[in-house]
């Protein structure tokens, strides 16, 4: 654990002291039944009630501190560098130690409740050394980036430009300053100034209260399912693979699309998900083609995709479409790339069976042998049956 982030070895060290007391072990992990899925909502519920309190909780004692300030230490024209000092000492030390505190709070939390959902899913989180679940979930639980860098030759940045990811995480840093700054000025400036004076003024200080609560909630929901999907992720890529391969010969050039299909959607998606990891790492160890180059070409992978004998067209636009759902999310460079791939091979791909597929994931119904043989299906030849067209 040495090389880890520090926040990263702390995760790791928790979910150690927690252990893997009363998980109960299932080999079908992705697979939830209705027990699994209620106890899953409620600590899902209980996470995000408790984030959006703690965020209330920090704001309210940084609105006091304001209200304090205003009426011992009231800034006005005039005011020398003294009472200047004072006012904002007061506030922003009162809002400093309480996002401390709010902040180890969320950690704290996030890293016990996606604990809760790994045990209520039946996966053990026994940490080892090296990338493994207990570490994605610990990433997902402290909002911490995938780790960069080539992964058999597949490079998630190929197409990121970097200066939109720093702008990115430069808004990301300020989203509750700015948000709350925001509301604040749109309070005045709808508001006449003696009105405000009149009647709210002493209530601005707090209009951070609820937005705070409010954002905290919703990254706290996006962090629950998040974790969800990175627990389920690699019992699905274990189970549903022997079906995704079909009669594709490993060593050859289908084997060899298969593995390019995984990586185009590694690079479009412009980030290395845990999941992702995990299904390459299977369909590259399945395919046994150690040479192939520019695997992560999606403009190759197109092209070799259209050279394909039609038969195993399927195989690949199957495993493409369980790779763009893999990580829970499809971006519109997600769906551009299932679209381009439905016609180099010449099969129609509807999005609804892409967002058919990312449900059932999501929501642990699993990826059935009828539901991966619903997609892609080759168009009927004139004269065919349905019957025959439907066994492609």
């Amino acid at each position: 654990m040495g090389n880890r982030p520090l926040l990263e070895r702390v995760a790791l060290r928790y979910f150690q002291h927690l252990g893997a007391e009363g998980v109960r072990r299932d080999d079908r992990v992705h697979i939830l039944d209705e027990g699994e899925r209620a106890q899953m909502w409620r600590i899902e519920r209980g996470a995000i009630i408790r984030s959006g309190i703690a965020g209330a909780l920090s704001s309210v004692v940084s609105g006091l501190a304001e209200v304090y300030s205003d009426a011992h230490f009231p800034v006005v024209e005039g005011s020398g560098l003294l009472g200047r000092t004072s006012y904002w000492g007061v506030v922003l030390g009162a809002t400093v130690v309480a996002s401390i505190f709010e902040i180890a709070f969320l950690y704290w939390d996030a890293l016990r409740s996606v604990h809760r959902l790994a045990a209520a899913a039946g996966l053990p989180l026994e940490v080892v050394e090296g990338e493994g679940i207990p570490t994605a979930l610990a990433r997902a639980a402290l909002e911490l980036p995938n780790p960069p860098g080539e992964v058999l030759g597949v490079d998630p940045g190929r197409e990121v430009s970097k200066t939109r990811l720093a702008m990115i995480a430069l808004l990301y840093k300020g989203k509750i300053a700015v948000s709350s700054f925001v509301v604040k000025m749109l309070l005045r400036r709808v508001l006449a100034r003696a009105v405000a004076r009149a009647t709210i003024g002493l209530w601005l200080p707090f209009v951070p209260v609820l937005v705070t609560a409010v954002w905290n909630a919703v990254v706290t929901w996006l962090v629950v399912r998040e974790a969800r999907v990175r627990a389920l992720g690699p019992s699905m890529v274990g189970e549903s693979l022997g079906e995704l391969w079909g009669d594709v010969v490993p060593g050859s050039r289908a084997a060899a699309v298969m593995v390019r299909a995984v990586a185009s959607t590694i690079v479009r998606k412009q980030t290395l998900h845990p999941n992702l990891h995990a299904l390459l790492v299977a369909v590259h160890g399945m395919a046994r083609v150690p040479d192939a180059e520019e695997l992560d070409d999606p403009a190759r992978f197109l092209s070799e995709l259209r050279a394909l004998p039609a038969e195993l067209h399927p195989a690949a636009l199957r495993l493409l479409c369980v790779a763009l759902v893999i990580d829970g999310k499809t971006s519109a460079r997600d769906k551009k790339l299932m679209d381009d791939a439905g016609k180099a091979a010449g099969i129609d791909l509807p999005i609804q069976e892409l967002e058919a597929l990312r449900r059932a994931f999501i929501s642990g119904d699993g990826f059935t042998p009828d539901l991966l043989r619903s997609l892609a299906r080759p168009a009927a030849a004139p004269g065919a049956s349905p019957a025959q067209s439907a066994s492609g």
